[in-house]
């Protein structure tokens, strides 16, 4: 069995798995961001386009996400820190940093990433790169 890559050293069949099958939702918003990158690793554009907000997502995110997902190897996932976005809050903000390989440079993306909940689901709404 392998671990997550979202970082929790769980196995990824009782970690991001299962939101990524459908067959449960995160709880916060932090696991919808750990589940988000995991979908990144995995390379699930589908639930990346479906975790993202309505109100926001891109008109052609599939096809960007399709063309871009194949030349970057995510290595590692770093929280830095969680505001709000806890189980009975209504938006959230996850600050974070993502480590890569693209096409043999080590490189890293730093964001603080805005999600909010409506009728008990979480979405990715936007996010700040720094």
């Amino acid at each position: 069995m392998n671990i997550c890559p979202c970082g929790t050293g769980e196995l990824y069949c009782n970690c991001c798995e299962p939101l990524h099958k459908g067959a449960s939702r995160a709880i916060n918003a932090e696991q919808l961001m750990r589940s988000r990158y995991s979908a990144f690793v995995t390379k699930n554009v589908d639930y990346l386009v479906k975790t993202h907000d309505k109100k926001t997502r891109p008109k052609h995110l599939k096809q960007e996400l399709l063309q871009s997902i194949s030349s970057i190897k995510w290595l590692r996932l770093e929280i830095h820190h969680t505001t709000k976005g806890l189980p009975n809050d209504k938006e959230g903000y996850v600050h974070f940093t993502a480590h890569y390989s693209e096409n043999g440079r080590i490189g890293n993306m730093e964001e603080l990433s805005h999600f909010t909940k409506r009728k008990g689901v979480w979405y990715y709404t936007s996010g700040s790169i720094k």
